[in-house]
């Protein structure tokens, strides 16, 4: 058996013993401090992350937006004024930005719900239900016939698809960053949580910090200081000096138990043959005797 587990079993109750009680909480406590502090890091991550899936996600739906709106304005600039720049514009966008399909691809790499998909399926429908009065618009121009390419893309029909279009695509950018929103201020509240506890693992390390400190020095130094000074007065033969600590069953009152026990030894001896000194009205052995004492103090 080794030393170490002779002294578990002998001092269960022990400096050791508690000191290692109190190590085992400082650890515990540390260990629920990382936990924390990861907890904190991982919050802080998800944040990041979906902030920037909300920006990403708002300015898909606005390049959608901008996008629809750009089409109507170019097609009805082009059935006022007849002018080909609006028609090229037109033509541009439809056929080589295609910003509403850029949009759309980006909002499929978010986190978009079922519901959120089908307005935006709605919106994407209504929007192809316009191209034939846009169409038709363009042929009235190219034909000269003025009136009725306005009467295409301003009657009610067309109007009305447009007033649609826009009321859908604001009720779904909005439903879409309110509920992301919502996530960030949940992922706000957890990471608040985690710092707090956080904070609450740091002060608990610096209190188990100060006890590991104070027991040290109120159970384990100062007793070792007080036992060290009685063994000089020993080693001096002087036994007026009585040792300030009880015998208990931890490895300092076994130190002290033995201490006193010597001490009774060698002050109950019969030392009449010596020659004893007396300063200071204390008695003192000779150094032959002294010296005899402290060595069988050491062998013991």
């Amino acid at each position: 058996m080794s030393k170490t587990t002779k002294q578990k079993i002998l001092y269960p109750n022990g400096q050791e013993a508690h000191l290692r009680k109190l190590m085992k909480q400082a650890i515990m406590v540390i260990s629920i401090g990382v936990f924390w502090l990861i907890m904190c890091i991982v919050s802080s991550v998800l944040i990041t992350v979906d902030k920037d899936a909300q920006i990403g996600a708002a300015n898909a739906l606005n390049q959608y937006r901008l996008a629809s709106r750009n089409l109507t304005l170019s097609i009805q600039s082009y059935a006022v004024t007849g002018d080909e720049q609006y028609l090229n514009a037109y033509n541009t966008e439809v056929s080589v930005d295609k910003n509403r399909e850029k949009a759309i691809a980006t909002l499929q790499t978010y986190d978009i719900k079922a519901g959120e998909w089908e307005k935006l399926n709605r919106i994407a429908a209504m929007s192809n239900g316009l191209i034939e009065y846009e169409s038709a618009a363009i042929a009235g121009v190219q034909a000269g016939n003025m009136d009725w390419a306005r009467d295409q893309v301003f009657g009610a029909a067309y109007e009305d698809g447009v007033a649609q279009i826009t009321s859908l695509t604001d009720e779904v950018i909005n439903e879409i960053l309110t509920r992301k929103e919502k996530g960030c201020d949940v992922l706000e509240i957890i990471q608040y949580v985690c710092i707090i506890f956080f904070v609450a693992a740091v002060v608990a390390v610096l209190v188990m910090f100060v006890k590991v400190i104070k027991f040290a020095g109120t159970n384990l130094l100062a007793p070792m200081k007080k036992v060290a000074e009685q063994m000089d007065y020993l080693a001096k033969g002087d036994f007026s000096e009585a040792l300030d600590l009880k015998e208990d069953d931890t490895e300092v009152g076994s130190m002290v138990k033995s201490h006193c026990f010597y001490e009774n030894q060698y002050a109950c001896h019969d030392f009449r043959n010596f020659r004893c000194v007396r300063p200071n009205g204390r008695r003192q052995l000779p150094r032959e005797i002294t010296t005899g004492i402290c060595r069988r103090i050491q062998a013991d």
